[in-house]
C-alpha cells in the first residue's frame, strides 16, 4: 500500500479515481476469474477422471468371461472397442499371477515390452502424473477375483480444456478491464469536471479581478455543495469590494462621485485630449449661504440640503456628464468630448437657476445660491493642475462679484 500511495501521490484526482476504479474493479474479476478457474479445475478433472473410470468399467465388465477362461483372442477384441476412447492409451488384462493377457495400445510404435507395474492388486489403484492417470481394478466373477485391468489414460483433453477456459477467462478479464477503464475515465470526468470548472473560474477571479462570474451548480453531491458555497463566497467578496469601492470613490452622504474619483476622471480626461485631440471642460461649484444654513439647522439638515442640491445639479446634466461632490459644500462638473468651441454658460445658468429654488428641508425651507468658475482644457489650460485652478480662480471672481454667478476663467 505505501507503494501505491507513493505511486497516486503525485496524480491528479481524476487520475487517481482512474487508477483506484480500474485497480478495483480489476482485482474483483480477477479473484472471480481464479474461483472460477479453480471451479472449473476441478469440474474437468472429475468429468475427464469419471470417463476413464467409466470406460475402464466397461471394458472390466466385457472381458470378465475372457479373463477366466484366458482367451487371449476374445480378450484383445474386447479391448479393442477403446479405439473410440480417444482419451485412452493403453489398456491390460492380467492373470491373477501378473501375466498380461491381452494388452491395447493407443498408438502401435509403443513398446510392449516396456516397465509395466503388473503386480495383481484386489484393490483399485489410482496413479496421476502430469500427463496421465492409471488405473487398475480387480476382475470379479460372481465376486470372485479372476485378474486385474489396468488402463493409462491421457490428461491432454483436460489440459486442452482448461486451456480453452484459461484463455476465455484472460479475454474476458482484458474485456472487463477494458471497460473499466473506459466507464472509471467516464466516471471520474463528470466527478472532476465541476472541480476543473471551479479552477478555472477561480484562476479567472484571480487574474482579471472579475468577481461577476456566475458560478453554475450542476450536481447535488459534494463537489456540487463545494462550488456552491464558493460562489456565495465569491458574491459575499464582491459586495465587500462595491462597499470599499462605494467608501473610496463615492461620497458618503451624496452618493456622488468624490474628490479621489474626480482626479482619476480628469486625469483620464486629460490623457484623452493628449491622445485624441478631444477637447472637455470643468466647472467648479461653491454653494453660497450653505455655512449659515449647517449652522441654524445642523448637521443632519445640512446634509439633506447638500444631497438635493447633489440631485438638483445631477438633473440639470446630460447622462454622459460627471457631477462630483469634491468637499464641504462644494461640487465639480466634467464635460468630455466638446467641440472646439463650447457653450456652458448655459450649463451654468441651469444650475443657478436650479439651486436656488426655495428648498423644503423639514419644516421649514431655504436658499442657497451657487457661484461657478467655468475652464476649458486645452484653449484655457494644459494640464490637470492648471485646469483645476483656473476654474478655482473663475470661481473666486464669480463669488467675489456678488454670488449665485458664474463666470469663465480669462487669462488677463
Amino acid at each position: 500500500m505505501p507503494l501505491l500511495e507513493k505511486f497516486l501521490e503525485n496524480k491528479s484526482i481524476r487520475q487517481k479515481l482512474i487508477y483506484s476504479n480500474v485497480l478495483s474493479i480489476s482485482l474483483a474479476v480477477f479473484i472471480i476469474a481464479s474461483i472460477m478457474l479453480i471451479h472449473q479445475y476441478i469440474s474437468i478433472k472429475h468429468a475427464i477422471f469419471q470417463e476413464i473410470h467409466t470406460q475402464t468399467d466397461i471394458v472390466r465388465d466385457a472381458s470378465a468371461a475372457a479373463v477366466a477362461f484366458e482367451d487371449a483372442r476374445t480378450a484383445e477384441e474386447t479391448l479393442a472397442i477403446l479405439k473410440s476412447a480417444s482419451n485412452i492409451l493403453e489398456a491390460h488384462l492380467l492373470l491373477p499371477d501378473g501375466t498380461v493377457l491381452a494388452s491395447y495400445f493407443k498408438d502401435s510404435t509403443v513398446n510392449p515390452a516396456r516397465n509395466f507395474h503388473r503386480k495383481h492388486n484386489n484393490a483399485t489403484v489410482e496413479e496421476i502424473s502430469l500427463t496421465t492417470i492409471a488405473i487398475s481394478k480387480p476382475l470379479l466373477l460372481r465376486e470372485n477375483p479372476i485378474g486385474t485391468i489396468c488402463v493409462i489414460g491421457s490428461l491432454e483433453s483436460f489440459y486442452l480444456r482448461l486451456g480453452w477456459y484459461l484463455i476465455t477467462a484472460l479475454a474476458a478479464t482484458g474485456v472487463a478491464f477494458l471497460l473499466a477503464r473506459l466507464l472509471a475515465k467516464r466516471i471520474s470526468k463528470s466527478i472532476t469536471q465541476p472541480i476543473d470548472h471551479l479552477i478555472a473560474i477561480t484562476r479567472h477571479i484571480t487574474t482579471n479581478n472579475d468577481y461577476a462570474t456566475q458560478f453554475h451548480v450542476t450536481t447535488n453531491d459534494e463537489v456540487g455543495h463545494l462550488s456552491q458555497a464558493f460562489g456565495e463566497m465569491v458574491t459575499e467578496i464582491k459586495k465587500r469590494d462595491l462597499s470599499l469601492q462605494q467608501l473610496a470613490y463615492y461620497d458618503r452622504v451624496t452618493g456622488l462621485p468624490n474628490r479621489h474619483c474626480f482626479e482619476e476622471h480628469i486625469t483620464q480626461a486629460i490623457e484623452n485630449g493628449e491622445r485624441y485631440g478631444t477637447h472637455c471642460a470643468l466647472m467648479m461649484i461653491d454653494l453660497d449661504d450653505f455655512k449659515l444654513v449647517n449652522d441654524t439647522l445642523g448637521h443632519t439638515m445640512g446634509d439633506l440640503l447638500l444631497r438635493i442640491v447633489g440631485e438638483k445639479i445631477k438633473n440639470t446634466l446630460r447622462d454622459s456628464d460627471n457631477v462630483f461632490r469634491i468637499g464641504g459644500d462644494e461640487f465639480a462638473i466634467l464635460v468630455e468630448n466638446l467641440d472646439k468651441s463650447p457653450a456652458m454658460a448655459n450649463v451654468a445658468k441651469k444650475i443657478i437657476h436650479a439651486v436656488s429654488q426655495p428648498i423644503p428641508l423639514g419644516e421649514t425651507s431655504v436658499c442657497v445660491g451657487a457661484s461657478i468658475g467655468i475652464s476649458y482644457y486645452p484653449a484655457l489650460a494644459n494640464s490637470k493642475s492648471t485646469l483645476i485652478s483656473t476654474a478655482d480662480a473663475a470661481m473666486y471672481v464669480a463669488k467675489t462679484q456678488g454670488k449665485n454667478n458664474y463666470k469663465i476663467y480669462t487669462c488677463t
